[in-house]
């Protein structure tokens, strides 16, 4: 009797079950017939070793796009990893982190669109090419959030440090305190106090519009933001409604007023605060 026939009713049809069927018929069923697969049992042996594969190679699998690796191998998360010799760390798909001796950090969060790196000791310089806050690296005095950039962190065995901004923008945060770091721009991280106020990395005497920018949201005298105002206004005049009573007041929405006659670039840069976040 051929098989195919009772499979799937294709082939030849036997006599005999021809003739049952006719017979049989009137009391078929109108539901949607069943089709039953042929037993083709070699997918049985493929799935198999498909197992067998995952089972011997699990260590071998592909890294995934947000996959911290050094040297090749994939780094745990929440493990403190020491540097012993310069060392280069792939973050995921968005950068790299060049690490300097005696260095020790740890990785927070390797997420989709959420990278966080804890920095204990030591100094590393990052290149992260990502859009802002996908990549934060925490510190004892400061949490540093990237805007799309190069910069240098150092840490020393008493948690302080500093933060040098090579390119783009990175925002500092520490003791309820914010300061803006751009391009040719560092801050000091110390232990216990908020990030200092941005200088240049070349030595310069004269303040400039981003150190009297802070000045103006930062200072808690009246009167050091009203001098600061002044100086700002010298080198960047306000536009409308941006005035010197309203720095007097501390009015943390003229900051946001204020920026688009500072050249300093997109409002990205602006601290939250002054966003609405």
């Amino acid at each position: 009797m051929p098989d195919e026939y009772l499979w799937d009713r294709t082939g030849e049809v036997d006599s005999e079950i021809d003739q049952m069927e006719k017979q049989l018929g009137k009391y078929r069923s109108k539901r949607p017939q069943f089709s039953a697969p042929k037993p083709v049992w070699h997918w049985y042996a493929v799935a198999a070793g498909i197992v067998i594969a995952l089972m011997a190679g699990w260590r071998y699998w592909p890294t995934t796009p947000s996959d911290w690796t050094m040297d090749g191998q994939i780094l745990a998360v929440n493990r403190v990893i020491g540097i012993d010799k310069p060392t280069e760390v792939e973050v995921g798909t968005i950068g790299r982190l060049n690490f300097k001796p005696g260095s020790r950090f740890r990785i927070l969060k390797s997420e989709t669109n959420e990278e966080v790196m804890e920095l204990l000791q030591g100094s590393f310089d990052a290149l992260i090419i990502a859009n802002p806050y996908v990549f934060r690296v925490v510190t004892e005095p400061a949490r540093l959030d990237d805007l799309g950039c190069a910069y240098e962190v150092s840490l020393n065995e008493k948690g302080n440090g500093k933060v040098a901004v090579t390119s783009g923008w990175v925002r500092v945060n520490g003791r309820d305190q914010e300061s803006l770091v751009k391009q040719g721009y560092e801050v000091d991280l110390i232990k216990g106090q908020a990030p200092s106020i941005p200088r240049r990395t070349e030595v310069s005497s004269e303040k400039d519009v981003l150190q009297l920018l802070h000045q103006l949201w930062r200072e808690k005298d009246p009167q050091t933001r009203a001098k600061a105002f002044d100086e700002l206004a010298a080198l960047r005049p306000p536009p409308p409604g941006v005035t010197r009573e309203r720095a007097i007041q501390g009015d943390p929405k003229m900051v946001k007023d204020y920026w688009p006659a500072l050249d300093l670039g997109p409002e990205i840069a602006l601290p939250r605060i002054f966003l609405g976040e």
